[in-house]
């Protein structure tokens, strides 16, 4: 079972990194686009109209694309004012309850765009200029937050592993054990 539990970590962190790298070249992208409205603008007076059309669409789904990794390398905030007072191993099942937790939340945050999704795509919502169909785009940001949901799962299985064995957390590593860190070592 733990050689199961392993791969499936080792798995979704390397899904979680495909999907930040798929986020980060849509934020370049979107970042060398526009730098030629800027200078379209400044050089001839000629905007890529395009743009405001573009950038909503584009940046719900560089946001999305990064929760994952985000979720596997345990970049959110956490407060640890009982982790003291309460024990190494009351800690680990309190990070369960906020692996949990975190579950919940974006199981609720991909229905809610899913639906969302669902509604741009029965209304035929476009965008103003362009008149680019918004449902296709909001259907890779919605996959990308139900790919949340199925990371989290995974690091909840890793943390009720790590409490159920009376593993100690050591917070500067990853999820997964067998990695010295996220940023292959960058601080």
């Amino acid at each position: 079972m733990k050689i199961w539990l392993d791969r499936l970590e080792s798995r979704g962190i390397a899904v979680a990194r495909f999907a930040a790298l798929f986020g980060m070249i849509g934020l370049i992208g979107f970042v060398l686009v526009t730098n030629a409205d800027v200078l379209m603008r400044w050089l001839f007076n000629s905007p890529l109209n395009y743009i405001a059309d573009l950038a909503p669409l584009v940046m719900a789904i560089v946001v999305a694309a990064l929760f994952p990794f985000a979720i596997v390398a345990r970049y959110h905030v956490t407060i640890e004012v009982l982790g003291g007072l309460i024990g190494r191993r009351s800690q680990a099942w309190l990070e369960v309850f906020a692996a949990l937790v975190g579950v919940v939340f974006f199981a609720l945050v991909a229905w809610q765009i899913v639906l969302f999704t669902i509604d741009l795509h029965v209304r035929g919502q476009t965008t103003w200029v362009m008149q680019i169909p918004s449902a296709p785009w909001w259907v890779v940001a919605s996959l990308f937050m139900v790919l949340c949901v199925v990371v989290q799962l995974i690091v909840l299985v890793t943390q009720f592993r790590r409490a159920a064995n009376g593993a100690e957390i050591d917070e500067d590593q990853p999820v997964s054990s067998g990695e010295t860190s996220p940023t292959n070592g960058a601080s």
